[in-house]
C-alpha cells in the first residue's frame, strides 16, 4: 500500500502534487475544526453559562447549611401532648388560622391531629413551614383535599414534636 502511494505520488506532476497537498491540508484543517475546535468551543460556551449556575447553587447550599445550624440551635419543641397542642394553637393564631381549625386532638405522647375545614393552600404551607422552623414541629402525615374554590383545601394532618435527645 505504501509503495502504491509512493508510486502514485511520483507519477504526479509538481503542479498536481501541490494541488493534492493543498487539498489534503485543507481537509486536515476542516477535520480539526469540525472534530476538535468546534466541540471545544461549544463546551466552553456551555460551561460559561453553567459555571455561574453552579456557583449560585453552591452559595445557596452554604446559606442552607447556615439555616440548618440556626434551626438546630433553636430550643426543642414541647414534648407533652398538651404542650404540642398549645404550640400548634398559638402558631395558628399568630398565622390567622385558628378560626379555620376545626379540631386539634392529642394522638399519642408526641403527636397531635389537626383538621382544617377550608384553608388557602399557600397559607397552610406557610403555617407548616413556620411550625417547623420556629417550634420544631413537623408534619408526620397529611391528607390534603382540593375544594371547589380554587386554591382552597381541606386538611387532616398529624404533627409531631421534636423529641429531646
Amino acid at each position: 500500500m505504501k509503495q502504491r502511494l509512493s508510486a502514485f505520488w511520483r507519477q504526479r506532476e509538481p503542479r498536481e502534487r501541490a494541488i493534492i497537498a493543498g487539498g489534503a491540508a485543507l481537509l486536515i484543517i476542516a477535520l480539526l475544526y469540525a472534530f476538535v475546535w468546534e466541540p471545544l468551543a461549544r463546551d466552553r460556551k456551555r460551561l460559561q453559562t453553567r459555571v455561574p449556575q453552579l456557583i449560585a447553587s453552591a452559595r445557596q447550599i452554604e446559606q442552607d447549611a447556615g439555616e440548618i445550624e440556626r434551626l438546630q440551635a433553636l430550643p426543642r419543641a414541647p414534648v407533652s401532648a398538651q404542650g404540642l397542642q398549645s404550640a400548634i394553637e398559638q402558631s395558628a393564631a399568630a398565622s390567622n388560622l385558628r378560626e379555620k381549625i376545626t379540631r386539634v386532638a392529642a394522638d399519642g405522647n408526641h403527636r397531635s391531629r389537626v383538621q382544617l375545614a377550608a384553608v388557602a393552600f399557600d397559607q397552610w404551607l406557610g403555617w407548616v413551614a413556620k411550625l417547623q422552623s420556629e417550634q420544631r414541629v413537623r408534619v408526620e402525615a397529611a391528607q390534603v383535599e382540593a375544594l371547589a374554590e380554587p386554591g382552597m383545601v381541606k386538611v387532616n394532618a398529624v404533627f409531631v414534636s421534636a423529641q429531646p435527645k
